[in-house]
């Protein structure tokens, strides 16, 4: 059993994943960003040692210019940094609690199943044990019938008991056990001559 995508949990989870991609790839686009200023830095510098060498004092003056705002550029996206690894780890964050909330609530789902089977189980549990005990008082009454015709003295009331314990053990098991009425000599019937058949 899972979480609906329009629960409030996954809505919250989507929504925290889709800020931490675009937080992933804004910082990405700055780290590719960053790479490129500092090539074109390295470029730049191997173009001013050839105008240096060459001389050409207006192509030096522009390259420095050049340089200096790749190096504040550089310098810029640097700063960003921090602030934008602040937010992803925030959002980190987010996106830890949003799961555990999709988790709580497919737990929770399932825990109201599980509940309502419980309350299912007690009141058969009650039932059995009710018809049980009755069945018992019963089998006691029929043990007494069976000792004045003379016949049965194996018949034991315990053995309900027994029985009906095999039988749900068996279930539980995935076994299909044999039908209680067939091996219940209480739902025998008894012919005149005081036979169990």
């Amino acid at each position: 059993m899972t979480t609906s995508t329009n629960s409030p949990a996954t809505v919250r989870k989507a929504k925290a994943a889709a800020a931490l991609r675009q937080l992933t790839n804004e910082r990405q686009t700055i780290l590719s960003r960053q790479t490129t200023a500092q090539e074109t830095i390295e470029r730049l510098n191997q173009d001013i040692i050839q105008a240096q060498r060459s001389g050409e004092a207006d192509a030096l003056t522009n390259l420095r210019a050049d340089r200096r705002e790749g190096e504040e550029s550089v310098q810029d996206l640097q700063r960003a940094l921090p602030g934008l690894d602040r937010e992803i780890e925030l959002v980190t964050g987010e996106m830890v609690m949003a799961e555990r909330a999709v988790q709580a609530e497919n737990w929770n789902k399932i825990q109201t199943e599980q509940a309502a089977l419980l309350t299912t189980i007690t009141e058969a549990v009650e039932l059995i044990a009710n018809s049980i005990i009755e069945k018992e008082k019963l089998a006691h009454v029929q043990q007494k019938v069976l000792a004045n015709v003379c016949i049965g003295a194996d018949r034991n009331p315990a053995l309900i008991r027994h029985d009906l314990a095999f039988a749900i053990t068996a279930r539980l098991q995935g076994m299909t056990p044999t039908t209680l009425r067939t091996v219940d000599w209480t739902c025998l019937r008894m012919t005149e001559q005081g036979d169990l058949r």
